[in-house]
């Protein structure tokens, strides 16, 4: 039995090096999502012999339609006795749109062609975690990552090269609707002087009823280096644009200790800054 479903044809093999199980459970359901034709592959090695070569598995393998795309993927379970946690990820091999997979991007400047596309689904968050040897962000949630080779408006925002990015679409599970994000290579950050200079980059999108409602929202963490203290002041600094107008923000993150020089016993923190541009 797996995730309450029983298998409805199976083999047992029995050897030496231990014992195989395999077979096929029909569709599977993981919080509203489907894989079908699962077929699982089960290994224990045996403890008797020490020779064994082969280390003990439990695979499971099936496919997933999702907005029209289907991708053949894979099911990673472990149980505890608290909660059954899960993980599903599997890769589409060749190229594939943005507007096929969010209808609201056709004839964007985010229209663009997607390689390597993954779907990553988990009902908990893994940090570090990376899915079938891609280095796509594993969290919570039901989401499409791939690769990005270019983005010419972007490229000239940025006045540089972004090879290398992810684009990344979250499904919001109630109104199914995606969410639409830009993670930027580490590397590509905003450096404004020598002690002033941006973490990597974020980048989100709002998407309305039309091109012209979209708004653009960039996200980083600011650093600025002071003399009065080694570790240099980190703000959560967010900017959002649309056609109609602009608004930021910045949040102290860390405590800004003797500032300006005007004493050690003087701390300034949950210093917030905000304003909007129409």
């Amino acid at each position: 039995t797996i995730n309450g479903h029983t298998t409805t044809y199976g083999s047992i093999s029995l050897s030496r090096d231990g014992i195989a199980i395999e077979g096929g459970v029909g569709d599977l359901e993981f919080e509203g999502l489907y894989v079908k034709n699962a077929q699982f592959d089960v290994f224990i090695s045996s403890k008797l012999d020490s020779t064994c070569a082969r280390a003990s598995k439990c695979a499971i393998m099936g496919s997933v339609a999702f907005s029209g795309i289907e991708l053949d993927v894979s099911v990673i379970l472990e149980k505890t006795a608290e909660k059954l946690y899960w993980t599903i990820c599997g890769e589409l091999r060749g190229l594939v749109s943005t507007s096929k997979l969010v209808g609201e991007l056709k004839d964007t400047f985010l229209d663009v062609s997607l390689e390597r596309l993954a779907l990553i689904a988990t009902n908990h968050d893994k940090p570090g975690s990376s899915c079938g040897g891609l280095s796509y962000p594993v969290t919570k949630g039901i989401q499409f990552c791939a690769l990005i080779d270019r983005i010419p408006q972007l490229e000239q925002l940025l006045r540089g090269s972004v090879k290398g990015m992810v684009f990344r679409a979250s499904l919001d599970v109630e109104s199914r609707k995606f969410s639409v994000g830009i993670i930027l290579p580490a590397e590509r950050t905003i450096s404004f002087s020598d002690s002033v200079y941006s973490g990597p980059l974020e980048l989100a999108f709002e998407i309305g009823a039309s091109p012209e409602d979209m708004l653009i929202m960039l996200r980083a963490c600011l650093n600025v280096h002071v003399d009065t203290q080694p570790d240099p002041l980190a703000f959560a600094l967010g900017l959002k644009a649309g056609v109609v107008g602009a608004s930021a923000y910045g949040q102290m993150l860390n405590d800004w200790t003797n500032p300006c020089g005007l004493g050690k016993e003087i701390v300034i923190r949950k210093c917030a800054l905000q304003f909007g541009i129409v």
